[in-house]
């Protein structure tokens, strides 16, 4: 026993001195919180009647689970490489240093307690959410959160992280139980509570529920530009196709039906006829084809007008090639500067100029099938009454 706690007391020696080497401001995370844990294991061992160095691989279990952990998004952080720097300053035992670790992963992946050790172990860590002042110690993790990751936690989100730690606690020894779970049930309430007074508090949170992420309007916006080039692409394809098509028609028809027209004079109509189609057709998928003019360009007064648009490679006209870049850089940082509301208003913008682009094509180009069809059936009947009634 008198062992134990010898080597408890280096082991709170050597993480003194590491938080005062390194520690910029660690209060939750700290030297305080390493010794509170371990000064319960050592009433709840007693309690349990745990001695030896199983009592030895349990106390120091809950000296470094949190020893040097500075994020809470992190289940385990530098307290192994802490216990294997000790435990090699005071030549433990390498089996019992494995043991060790083995038991602080498996808590770290909150598995079930096996055995008197592990249960020992997993309630003395437990009390972190049984602490008298609580309270005080979500003060300093959120201050400590702040710090490290630059003001990028308020005190719903420290909260809400806090609550899921509650989830699935449960104490396993009758030390821990008697006189644990008052105290860990009292500070759960005191949680929820906060957080459905500031759940309660926050703007429209009647719509919360159905209201979309930023990373979901992310994603969504990603989405719809993703279907939008290939919308363009596919109505570009099919322009290319009925170019190709009614240019080789026009070929055809001028050398094997104009050069005989002499000998057969009937096909004049249905020649006619089918050179004016492919003629038109090829008119109509040119104009489908090809870069469209928007009012983003020409009208800065125009509702549509962009600053910065994000997909509009279709909608560039010469007009952009005389643009200064001084300004143009200017009006995007402004823009930028400008605050989330005008940045989605651009995107508005974009997707409703790429909307207008993808209907003006896709009109040409069901016009152009409309009549490539329709004229080639006619020419087909006129042909037919040509050759049946001359």
């Amino acid at each position: 026993m008198e062992n134990v706690l010898n080597t408890y007391e280096s082991a709170i020696g050597y993480l003194r001195s590491y938080y005062e080497t390194y520690s910029k401001g660690d209060l939750n995370f700290g030297l305080s919180l390493c010794k509170r844990i371990s000064r319960e294991c050592i009433k709840i061992a007693g309690e349990e009647k745990l001695i030896g160095i199983d009592f030895g691989n349990a106390l120091l279990a809950c000296c470094f689970r949190y020893a040097g952990v500075t994020n809470i998004m992190l289940t385990k952080d530098i307290g192994i490489k802490l216990l294997n720097d000790f435990t090699q300053q005071v030549n433990y035992p390498e089996e019992q240093v494995e043991y060790i670790r083995e038991l602080i992963n498996r808590h770290s992946r909150r598995e079930i307690p096996n055995g008197k050790i592990e249960r020992i172990v997993w309630d003395a860590l437990g009390y972190r959410l049984a602490l008298e002042d609580f309270f005080k110690h979500l003060h300093y993790l959120h201050d400590e959160m702040n710090r490290i990751h630059e003001n990028s936690y308020d005190e719903l989100s420290i909260l809400l992280k806090i609550r899921d730690k509650f989830s699935g606690e449960y104490y396993y020894t009758d030390y821990a139980k008697k006189n644990y779970s008052a105290r860990l049930i009292k500070n759960k309430n005191k949680v929820n509570k906060r957080i459905q007074h500031l759940t309660e508090n926050l703007p429209d949170t009647k719509n919360s529920g159905t209201m979309m992420t930023d990373r979901e309007t992310e994603d969504l916006f990603k989405i719809a530009f993703r279907n939008y080039v290939k919308l363009v692409d596919v109505a570009d394809s099919k322009a290319a196709l009925l170019i190709q098509v009614n240019s080789i028609l026009i070929s055809v028809v001028i050398a094997f039906v104009i050069s005989r027209i002499e000998k057969y004079p009937m096909l004049i109509v249905p020649s006619f006829l089918i050179l004016a189609v492919a003629f038109i057709t090829i008119l109509l998928s040119i104009l489908a084809s090809r870069p469209q003019r928007n009012s983003y360009i020409h009208d800065r007064s125009s509702k549509s007008y962009q600053t910065f648009f994000f997909g509009s490679f279709d909608l560039v006209g010469s007009e952009f090639r005389d643009a200064d870049f001084d300004s143009y850089s200017l009006e995007l940082a402004n823009l930028l500067k400008s605050g989330r509301e005008n940045v989605f208003n651009e995107i508005f913008k974009e997707v409703f100029n790429v909307r207008k682009v993808l209907s003006r094509k896709f009109t040409f180009l069901s016009y152009a099938y409309i009549v490539f069809i329709g004229g080639l059936a006619a020419s087909i009947i006129a042909f037919f009454i040509a050759t049946n009634y001359y």
